[in-house]
């Protein structure tokens, strides 16, 4: 039988490559973190639809992007827009959620955190 992959959101692959090393290099101080990964996780979820996907692609490559309305690098204000982004569209992409959902995404994305910036290991658990 034929395996059918779904297609991706236009910007799935660029979120996709740049991510990871903007974690890797900024994650420590970004408080948004855990709810960036929750978003990033999504997007491998066949139960989430497009538009949410969207949504989700269009908020993580404005967290990408170093050079945005407020750049990264400006202190104590570089992650200001960023995380009300995020914010926005974590509210919009969660707003059909189970709870018990979101909390299970904020629990592997606690684990991501912990790998991918070099924390002390923790052990993934269920949250139900």
């Amino acid at each position: 039988m034929t395996e059918i992959k779904e297609a991706k959101v236009v910007g799935q692959g660029l979120v996709e490559k740049g991510f990871k090393p903007k974690v890797v290099r900024f994650g420590k101080r970004v408080p948004f973190l855990r709810e960036s990964i929750a978003l990033f996780e999504l997007l491998n979820d066949p139960a989430v639809g497009k538009i949410k996907k969207a949504v989700a692609v269009g908020a993580l490559l404005y967290f990408i992007d170093p050079f945005d309305a407020l750049p990264d690098f400006v202190p104590l204000g570089g992650f200001l827009d960023d995380a009300a982004i995020i914010a926005a569209a974590v509210t919009y992409v969660a707003a059909g959620f189970s709870l018990r959902k979101w909390r299970n995404l904020k629990v592997a994305a606690t684990h991501l955190v912990d790998m991918l910036i070099g924390n002390r290991p923790t052990r993934m658990r269920e949250t139900y």
